[in-house]
């Protein structure tokens, strides 16, 4: 698995979409991307996200004047110690 280490975190936009099969009009929220992987990114939030192959996330990056939207599960999210944030994996969903 080829990882792409970014010198420092990109700013992106996370939605949920979709919620046990049906589309859901979720708010918006700003993450941090740190790495990207061929199936997976990992970001920090310092919001609580679900964790379950059930809910579908919308992540848009703005990467070489571009949006680019990958749609994923989160299924790995961890605390960090002495912080609020959390630090996530998100496995890319391919149709």
């Amino acid at each position: 698995m080829q990882a792409i280490n970014l010198g420092r975190p990109l700013q992106a936009e996370l939605l949920i979409h979709v919620v046990k099969d049906k589309i859901v009009n979720s708010k918006r929220t700003n993450v941090k991307v740190v790495e990207f992987t061929t199936t997976s990114l990992e970001f920090i939030s310092s919001l609580r996200f679900p964790v379950s192959e059930d809910v579908i996330y919308k992540l848009t990056i703005k990467m070489f004047s571009r949006n680019i939207e990958v749609y994923g599960m989160i299924l790995t999210s961890i605390k960090r110690d002495h912080s609020n944030d959390y630090y996530y994996e998100m496995n890319f969903k391919v149709s």
